[in-house]
């Protein structure tokens, strides 16, 4: 099913690259998984752009929605918006096909030193897009210990190391689209660096 390939890289591994899908199939993979119950109005329009064209979050949402009774707009709305935050309880076990994914992903994410690690910690701040500019800013203004000092250059090092990792993509200018289950990937290392409460937490 690939729409284009990037060849093999060291280990042998295939990587493919998956464009996202046009918005109008989006709509229809929504309205096919969903038999039309939640394909209406602003939920939709919600989904759509949280899943930024990515038909595995698309059926992993719906899937939870209708596991979960979440079957009306508002409901499905608030689910979405759960889960682009980054807050969901995953513990329940209707969440097992959610839990893997963001397992999956956490599995794929590249060797980093402990500094790194804790540069791209902020990130679960992020709703679908970052850029260089507000990580630095992050640094520079919210005096962020783990952006303190980094570089624009280091920066686009590291967001192009999650990118190739398929948890960025680069629109150019600096900026990044992020993989919808980042900030669930994130939560965690985001409470052990920043715990609730905190003179850390209230600083970001």
């Amino acid at each position: 099913t690939a729409r284009s390939f990037a060849g093999w890289d060291d280990s042998r591994v295939a990587c493919v690259l998956l464009p996202p899908m046009p918005p109008d199939e989006c709509q229809q993979l929504v309205s096919s998984l969903s038999r039309g119950r939640q394909a209406t109005g602003s939920s939709v329009r919600g989904l759509l752009q949280f899943s930024g064209g990515n038909p595995q979050v698309l059926r992993l949402v719906l899937d939870l929605a209708a596991v979960s009774g979440s079957t009306d707009p508002q409901a499905l709305e608030h689910l979405v918006d759960t889960i682009a935050g980054g807050d969901i309880d995953m513990t329940p076990a209707r969440c097992g096909p959610l839990r893997q994914a963001v397992d999956d992903l956490r599995k794929a994410l590249p060797p980093l030193g402990a500094p790194q690690q804790a540069m791209i910690v902020p990130l679960r701040l992020f709703r679908g897009y970052a850029s260089i500019a507000a990580l630095g800013t992050m640094g520079e203004q919210w005096l962020l210990p783990a952006l303190a000092g980094a570089t624009p250059a280091g920066l686009r090092d590291l967001l192009g190391r999650l990118e190739r990792a398929g948890m960025a993509d680069d629109f150019g200018s600096g900026g990044y689209r992020l993989h919808p289950l980042l900030p669930v990937m994130l939560r965690p290392l985001f409470d052990e660096q920043y715990p609730p409460g905190s003179q850390a937490e209230r600083q970001v």
